[in-house]
C-alpha cells in the first residue's frame, strides 16, 4: 500500500524520489537525507504513520528533509584522501550487520573495506552468528574485512577466507583504524559497525576522518566513556 520510487541517490546527500500510496491521487516527492535502504524503510513506514494521522503531503515531505543522521547510525562522514567512512559504530546485531553490508555493497566505490566488529550479547548463537556474517562477505565487492574482537577473528574472520576475503584480526579498534589509515584512496568507502561493549570501534573511525572536529559526531565520547575505554 506504500511504497518508495528512488529518483536520485548520493553517499553524502542521501536519496531523492517519491513515497507512493493509494491514499492519494499524486505521490508525495521526498528527500531522505540518510543511507540504508533499511532506513529508507523505516522513513516510508513514517510517512504512511503520518497519512493515517491526516498529516498533509506538504509537511510529510518537509519533515523528512528535516531528518537528521544520527550518530554511530550510518552516519556519513569525509575520510582522509577523500575517502568516505559510514560510521555505524553504535552496536551490533545480525540482521543489522547483514543491512550495512548490503548498503555497502551498493555503493559504487573502487575500494570497499569493512571493519567489522564482535557482535555481542548473543548467547549460544554467536559462533553461528558470527560465521554466518563471514560467509555473507562478498570477495568481489570488499578490498578488505578487518575484524575486531576474539569472535571476529575466530569465527568471522576464517569464513570471509574461505569465501575469497582478504581478512586482517586486530585486538583493538585503534589498531585496525590505523591499519586501515594508510589503505585509505580516493573514493575508498569504509564501513566501521560493532557492538559497544570492549568493542568500541568509534575508535577506528578516529583514525580515519579528514576533520578531527568530527571526533563531536562519534558515539561514547564523554569524559566517562573515554575512561571506560582507557582512551586518553
Amino acid at each position: 500500500d506504500y511504497s518508495f520510487t528512488q529518483t536520485d541517490f548520493s553517499v553524502l546527500d542521501g536519496y531523492k524520489g517519491s513515497v507512493e500510496s493509494h491514499e492519494f491521487s499524486s505521490s508525495i516527492t521526498v528527500s531522505f537525507p540518510v543511507l540504508g535502504k533499511h532506513i529508507v524503510k523505516t522513513c516510508v513506514v513514517a510517512s504512511a504513520i503520518a497519512i493515517k494521522l491526516g498529516v498533509t503531503p506538504d509537511e510529510i515531505s518537509h519533515a523528512l528533509e528535516s531528518v537528521k543522521r544520527v550518530p554511530g547510525r550510518m552516519n556519513v562522514l569525509k575520510g582522509k584522501h577523500d575517502s568516505i567512512i559510514i560510521d555505524d559504530t553504535y552496536n551490533s546485531s545480525p540482521l543489522a550487520m547483514q543491512a550495512a553490508l548490503n548498503t555497502l555493497y551498493d555503493l559504487d566505490a573502487p575500494t570497499r573495506i569493512a571493519i567489522i566488529g564482535d557482535m555481542n550479547e548473543l548467547g549460544d548463537v554467536s559462533e553461528s552468528a558470527h560465521n554466518y556474517i563471514g560467509s555473507i562477505c562478498d570477495a568481489d565487492k570488499l578490498d578488505y574485512v578487518v575484524t575486531v574482537g576474539a569472535n571476529t577473528e575466530k569465527y568471522l574472520a576464517p569464513a570471509a577466507v574461505i569465501k575469497g576475503c582478504k581478512v586482517k584480526s586486530f585486538a583493538t579498534a585503534q589498531e585496525a583504524g590505523a591499519f586501515v589509515a594508510v589503505k585509505l584512496k580516493p573514493e575508498t568507502i569504509v564501513l566501521c559497525k560493532g557492538s559497544q561493549g570492549g568493542i568500541f570501534l568509534e575508535e577506528a573511525v578516529k583514525k580515519l576522518i579528514a576533520d578531527p572536529k568530527d571526533v563531536e559526531q562519534l558515539v561514547r565520547q564523554s569524559p566517562g566513556w573515554l575512561k571506560k575505554k582507557n582512551i586518553k
